[in-house]
């Protein structure tokens, strides 16, 4: 109370379902305790409604600071957040400082990873493309597959493991070697599909996913995927909300963390490792 100062931080993340916002809440949750802090905690459900009311809640329980996992990559809180320290991760929302991934270097990773493996008709099903990472991410496959690879077909699926019925169609039709899934849970959805038309994961379809989930490295054939290093992700996060807590009253930060490629069993080498120009 003589500090003026609550010990307690808010979490703003946009669906608890998706297995990777579980693992992120837990990491955010135990690099809160360590630096001394409690959270609470809500999930918007996808809901811009939502999400505005969530951000209101925060700032009248007086939390300390916020960390805000942004639906899109628009500002919902009407202001309401000018006093509060706040820190957006994952999204590129002006005027806050953000924790990010280097998404487009890491697109171009994973488009480098495939072309290394002999595969050269790629298809790419990418999750929501309103969102600025999960178009980072394709376009860095995208530009890494202008030195020598051809992309068949480029399709939008939702964060789901059900498959819209074009991306269904195209991979009957177009026979690529290998999909890019913009996140795991597509991923699985592809390879789930894959099999029940009696397609083997990786001999007849190699697939590289996006996110790294616990889910990942249980599926079978194991999911080759790039990671995002959520520990990291979150320690920077808490790192640069205490010290705006704490006064710091610089310029507005833009952090970046790198990614990499976990391989795994579901991505086959079609010709001996090549030299790929990076």
């Amino acid at each position: 109370m003589k500090s003026g100062r609550s010990g307690m931080l808010a979490l703003v993340i946009p669906d608890l379902g998706n297995p990777f916002f579980a693992a992120l809440v837990q990491a955010v949750f135990r690099e809160a305790r360590a630096a001394g802090y409690q959270i609470y905690m809500t999930n918007t459900e996808g809901s811009e409604e939502i999400e505005a009311e969530a951000l209101a809640m925060a700032v009248g329980l007086r939390v300390d600071g916020l960390i805000w996992f942004s639906i899109r990559d628009k500002d919902t809180s009407d202001g309401i957040l000018s006093n509060t320290p706040t820190v957006v991760l994952d999204r590129s929302v002006p005027g806050y400082d953000t924790v990010s991934v280097d998404y487009l270097e890491a697109g171009r990773l994973a488009g480098q990873y495939l072309l290394e493996r002999g595969h050269r008709r790629i298809g790419i099903v990418s999750g929501p493309l309103d969102i600025a990472s999960m178009r980072d991410r394709c376009a860095g496959v995208v530009e890494a597959f202008q030195k020598g690879g051809e992309i068949v077909f480029n399709l939008e699926n939702s964060f789901s493991l059900d498959l819209e019925p074009i991306v269904k169609s195209r991979l009957i039709e177009d026979r690529p070697t290998a999909i890019f899934a913009g996140a795991d849970i597509i991923a699985i959805g592809v390879i789930r599909f894959a099999q029940t038309l009696g397609l083997s994961v990786p001999a007849d379809l190699s697939v590289l996913g996006f996110d790294d989930i616990d889910l990942a490295s249980l599926t079978q054939p194991q999911l080759s995927t790039c990671e995002i290093p959520i520990e990291h992700l979150a320690g920077r996060a808490l790192q640069t909300l205490v010290a705006r807590i704490k006064g710091r009253d610089d310029a507005i930060q833009s952090l970046l963390v790198e990614s990499r490629v976990i391989e795994r069993e579901s991505v086959a080498r079609l010709l001996p490792l090549l030299s790929v120009e990076a």
